[in-house]
């Protein structure tokens, strides 16, 4: 998930900052869920991650 993310903005042509960026949200995103693919987020998942709530249940 880490490397999907990282290259995703490569290939949409972002910063590095942002590629990496990207890539922490959607490995921490795939380390929520229980399962290998499942916990894959879309692109439009991953504002959940920026939402104030220090618990996710």
């Amino acid at each position: 998930a880490f490397v999907a993310g990282y290259l995703a903005e490569l290939l949409a042509g972002a910063q590095p900052d942002r590629r990496l960026a990207m890539a922490v949200k959607t490995g921490a995103f795939a380390c929520m869920v229980p399962g290998d693919w499942e916990g894959l987020p879309r692109r439009a998942d991953l504002p959940l991650l920026d939402a104030g709530e220090t618990v996710s249940r």
